[in-house]
């Protein structure tokens, strides 16, 4: 949004529901440093991140036959799952992808959105035939694309508004055991620092997101070390279960204190 006006009215119909609202959950510890910034009180936020669903998100070895189906053999998979849309700077995984063309790399995009078309003829007009498309795939699929790849990118632009953002689909890969390549800044790069199962760079720069793949690509003992960190990170801390139980008792004290 660009008009300033209607920019100051949602906020103040955003400060309205905050303001009014009996308790608020946040998803990521920037946000609720943001709202305690704002003036709210510190008792009325908790924090309670995604998670993820560790029975559907685990590492598999039975993907022989999807790589064949999708010719992934021979091949070290960088795979972009998720929406191809204006938030995520896939133009520059694509400048990225030509740097890496005389290299046994192939990225693949699995998904839709805005982008995707834009995307497509970058990737014609550029002759990258290492990078493929997939379109969007049944939930139940993802985990074996995820364990079918070699690693797994995560890519926003170098919006600030980014800087809160932590989707679950981060926590989906660690789940599966990819190493992953991180390119944003904000919340992910302090999850992946601590978890130490990855390698982050700056946003919408497609040579160090290059040197970056090239890293994992010519050190799989390093790449396999990442995602095991990964996985073992998310059993102990991301598991959807535990804040299940943790909203439970948000909405308890709720509906207790209501009038």
């Amino acid at each position: 949004l660009k008009n300033n006006w209607i920019i100051r009215l949602l906020e103040r119909i955003e400060y309205f529901l905050y303001a009014n609202a009996q308790h608020i959950v946040a998803a990521v510890p920037g946000i609720r440093t943001d709202l305690i910034r704002r003036g709210f009180s510190p008792d009325k936020i908790s924090l309670i991140p995604n998670g993820v669903d560790l029975d559907m998100f685990h590492p598999h070895s039975d993907i022989e036959a999807l790589r064949t189906q999708y010719r992934l053999q021979d091949h070290f998979v960088v795979s972009y799952i998720g929406t191809h849309g204006m938030a995520h700077a896939l133009d520059k995984v694509m400048l990225a992808a030509d740097r890496l063309r005389n290299q046994k790399i192939l990225f693949l995009f699995i998904g839709e959105g805005a982008e995707k078309e834009k995307l497509i003829r970058i990737k014609e007009k550029m002759r990258l035939d290492h990078v493929r498309f997939i379109g969007r795939q049944p939930r139940a699929r993802i985990p074996l694309f995820i364990a079918a790849s070699d690693a797994c990118l995560v890519s926003l632009s170098s919006t600030d508004f980014f800087s809160y953002a932590l989707p679950s689909k981060l926590f989906e890969f660690m789940a599966c055991g990819r190493p992953i390549i991180l390119s944003t800044k904000g919340a992910f790069g302090q999850l992946i620092e601590n978890a130490q199962c990855g390698i982050g760079v700056e946003p919408e720069q497609p040579e160090a997101l290059a040197e970056a793949i090239l890293k994992l690509y010519g050190d799989p003992i390093l790449a396999t070390q990442l995602g095991r960190n990964g996985r073992k990170y998310v059993v102990a801390h991301m598991d959807r279960r535990k804040f299940a139980i943790q909203y439970e008792q948000v909405l308890k004290k709720v509906v207790s204190s209501a009038p």
